[in-house]
């Protein structure tokens, strides 16, 4: 099984930004706040979807020590369960059609 994790944190440049990180390492990282954003999930989506592919795939949101815009963190739950559900359901198609 491969394990992600989807956190809430600062960037570089001090934006707010939803991190998905494989073994520590940034996979897709989503700036919060712009036009963007929607595209950036899309792309994240598309690499999740690759990875499940070859695996199962789980994501888990992480705290991240020090952040502490509420509404952002409390978003990023949410959708960590939604995205996981997500996954689940792509996981059994792909089981069903005999793709992995």
């Amino acid at each position: 099984m491969k394990n992600y994790t989807m956190t809430v944190a600062k960037s570089d440049i001090g934006k707010d930004v939803f991190r998905l990180c494989d073994e520590g390492a940034i996979v897709s990282e989503i700036s919060l706040g712009k036009n963007e954003g929607a595209t950036e999930l899309k792309e994240m989506f598309s690499k999740l979807l690759a990875a499940l592919i070859e695996d199962e795939v789980s994501v888990t949101y992480v705290d991240t020590a020090g952040y502490t815009v509420g509404m952002y963190k409390d978003v990023c739950r949410a959708y960590v369960k939604v995205l996981q559900g997500e996954l689940d359901k792509a996981s059994q198609a792909i089981q069903c059609e005999g793709l992995r």
